[in-house]
């Protein structure tokens, strides 16, 4: 299993996580992506929760991304709602650039807050192409 670190640049702020993948990929993956915001302070190195989740979908074939919104975790900024909107159409397009992720099968899945600033299902068709 690989666990690969990412930073992404949205609208001025570093947008950090990871993406959990089986190594070698031998095809693409369908992706599941987990959104949380909480804590907005960085998490202690025994809190193994998430990564633990990660792994177990990793194992199961899943290519698994967790990341921190805005003002959460490592990610910069203020803590901002309705600024997770658009952290999560970053996430969402550097997801679908990538050769490994199956595209047909790729869920936001939200915890915490629910993540109200996107509370509807995605579809990926045509307009969000791989780059």
């Amino acid at each position: 299993m690989d666990i690969e670190k990412f930073s992404l640049k949205i609208h001025d702020l570093r947008i950090q996580g990871e993406i959990y993948a089986l190594s070698p990929a031998p095809q693409s993956f369908p992706a599941l992506i987990l959104c949380y915001g909480i804590p907005a302070r960085t998490k202690e190195p025994d809190d193994r929760g998430y990564p633990l989740l990660a792994e177990r979908f990793c194992r199961e074939g899943f290519l698994f991304l967790i990341f921190n919104f805005r003002g959460a975790g490592l990610s910069g900024g203020n803590f901002d709602i309705l600024g997770w909107a658009e952290d999560l159409d970053g996430i969402l397009d550097y997801l679908m650039s990538r050769r490994d992720v199956d595209r047909r099968f790729t869920h936001p899945k939200a915890s915490s807050y629910q993540f109200p600033a996107r509370n509807h299902p995605i579809n990926f068709d045509a307009q969000r192409s791989a780059t």
